[in-house]
């Protein structure tokens, strides 16, 4: 009886909703993300590529060779981008 009893606690438990949030946990790092991100002022010089001056994703060409981005400039369009990461731990940033 108390293995039953242990096991429906259990079950209960693990089928327990957690706290409805207005925001998805990633919404919410993209929100704290951008708060804490800096701001990136770029001055590009015309006489040289200037396409090379634009930050975009490290696959912009198609594939996740990164000796090839360079001869790739100007085959591809660049979408300007950014990546960001958010760790949380025990003692820094607990919702």
């Amino acid at each position: 009886m108390k293995r039953v009893f242990v096991l429906i606690l259990a079950m209960a438990v693990c089928l327990t909703p957690a706290a409805a949030s207005d925001d998805l946990p990633s919404e919410q790092y993209r929100n704290l993300a951008e708060y804490w991100a800096p701001t990136i002022y770029q001055d590009v010089n015309d006489s040289y590529l200037t396409r090379a001056d634009i930050p975009t994703k490290f696959n912009y060409d198609g594939d996740w060779r990164g000796d090839n981005n360079w001869e790739n400039l100007e085959n591809y369009p660049q979408i300007p981008s950014a990546y960001f990461s958010v760790r949380e731990t025990l003692t820094h940033y607990r919702r």
